[in-house]
C-alpha cells in the first residue's frame, strides 16, 4: 500500500501502470462550502480520456453524486446517484477496481456498480479539484509501485555574501577612510612642463634671412659681382 498524506488541491497524480482487478484507492478527506458546490475525482486515461468520473453536487434541487466517462468522442451518458455526503462532511471515498465495473463506496455504504466503458489499465493519472480538502490517499494493489510522492528540500543552504563596502565620502577625514598605501604613485606625464601654458612647445619661426634693421624687409647680401645690394645691372 502506497499513502499519500496531505495533498493539496488541485491534486494531480501519475499512475503509469494503470489499475488492475483487486486495485483500490481510498480518499480521506471533508467537503466544505465554497463558491463551486461541488467537487470530483477523475481517474484518467489518455490524452483527454477520463476512464471515471467520481462528481458529488451540492446546489439546490441538484444533490447528487454523478458517474461518468469521456473518450474521444466526449463526455458519455451521467449515471446520478443518491448524495450521502453534505457541505462541512468528512468522508472515506473507496474506489475499486473489479473485472467488469467500479466499485463506489462513500464512508462505508455502496454507492453504485459502475460498468467500465474503459479498460482500467488504461488510467495514467488522478485528478482532485473542488470545494474539498484532502488527508490522505491510500493506494492498494497496483500493478506497478506507485511514483513516490515529491519533494522539493533545499540541496545547500543559502549563500552568505559580504556587506558592500560604505561608499566614498570626500569630506570624510583621512583617519575614517585612509588613503591606500599600497598603491603604486602615479608617475608623472612625460614632456610635460607645469611652467608651459601649452602642452606643447613653441616652435620660432625663422626667416632664411636676418630683418634689415629699422626696416622690415628682409636682409640681402651684396651682390657677387659688383658688391652691390641694389644693382640694376644685374637684375639683383
Amino acid at each position: 500500500m502506497h499513502t499519500i498524506e496531505g495533498p493539496q488541491i488541485p491534486f494531480n497524480y501519475p499512475i503509469p501502470g494503470g489499475l488492475q482487478t483487486g486495485s483500490e484507492i481510498i480518499f480521506h478527506g471533508a467537503t466544505y462550502n465554497g463558491e463551486l458546490k461541488r467537487f470530483h475525482i477523475n481517474l484518467l486515461g489518455q490524452g483527454d480520456d477520463v476512464v471515471l468520473h467520481f462528481n458529488p453536487r451540492f446546489k439546490f434541487l441538484e444533490d447528487t453524486i454523478v458517474l461518468n466517462s469521456r473518450t474521444y468522442v466526449g463526455w458519455g451518458t451521467e449515471e446520478r446517484h443518491r448524495n450521502r455526503l453534505s457541505l462541512g462532511d468528512s468522508f472515506r471515498i473507496r474506489l475499486v477496481c473489479h473485472h467488469s465495473h467500479f466499485l463506489v463506496q462513500v464512508n462505508d455504504k455502496e454507492v453504485a456498480n459502475y460498468e467500465h466503458r474503459l479498460s482500467p489499465q488504461m488510467i495514467r493519472g488522478i485528478e482532485v479539484d473542488g470545494d474539498v480538502s484532502l488527508q490522505r490517499i491510500q493506494m492498494i494493489n497496483f500493478p506497478q509501485p506507485p511514483i513516490p510522492q515529491p519533494q522539493y528540500p533545499s540541496p545547500y543552504p543559502s549563500p552568505q555574501y559580504p556587506p558592500p563596502p560604505a561608499p566614498y565620502d570626500p569630506l570624510m577625514s583621512t583617519t575614517s577612510n585612509p588613503t591606500p598605501t599600497n598603491m603604486p604613485p602615479i608617475p608623472p606625464n612625460p614632456g610635460w612642463n607645469p611652467q608651459q601654458t601649452s602642452p606643447y612647445p613653441q616652435q620660432q619661426q625663422l626667416s632664411p634671412y636676418p630683418n634689415n634693421v629699422g626696416t622690415g624687409y628682409p636682409y640681402r647680401p651684396p651682390c657677387s659681382h659688383c658688391n652691390s645690394s641694389g644693382c640694376h645691372h644685374c637684375g639683383y
